[in-house]
């Protein structure tokens, strides 16, 4: 099936382009074969030449872990207060032994860690109180699993 064409479509063509590849009056280009000035895609290497972008400047700190007890005084100056001062960050910073930077980025980073939780656990409450039915049943009166009307179950045998 791949490589052929449907032949109706021929017929839909202008006469110019159905004339034979070698005739004197074809005309420069054919609708489906591009004109001379075609030249084929250059081959393709076979992997993709390493990136020159640099990620980061070259004399960047590496990254240096805090400490347990860093990051407790962190969280605990969090919960206090989720914005700090310039004056509050220096003082903070150098009673840690953190570069200013450090405590700004963490607050930064743990602001939107908090929002991101607050908005997963509104998610969450969301999540539970719609009801298990789909709306279309719940307008027109359905319940899950479906209940018998009252009286519907007494037996007619009896």
């Amino acid at each position: 099936a791949a490589g052929r064409f449907a032949l109706g479509a021929l017929g839909q063509l202008p006469e110019e382009a159905l004339l034979d590849a070698d005739s004197p009056e074809k005309p420069e280009r054919t609708p489906w074969r591009p004109g001379p000035r075609f030249s084929p895609p250059p081959p393709r290497r076979a992997s993709p030449p390493a990136c020159t972008l640099r990620k980061h400047k070259t004399n960047r700190k590496p990254r240096t872990p805090f400490t347990t007890a860093q990051l407790l005084a962190l969280e605990r100056k969090f919960r206090q207060k989720q914005y700090l001062s310039i004056a509050e960050r220096a003082e903070f910073s150098s009673s840690l032994s953190l570069t200013e930077t450090q405590v700004k980025i963490w607050f930064q980073n743990r602001r939107a860690k908090a929002k991101r939780l607050q908005e997963a656990e509104l998610e969450k409450l969301k999540m539970a109180a719609k009801p298990l039915l789909p709306p279309a049943a719940a307008a027109f009166g359905l319940s899950f699993p479906l209940a018998a009307p009252a009286g519907a179950g007494a037996s007619l045998y009896a």
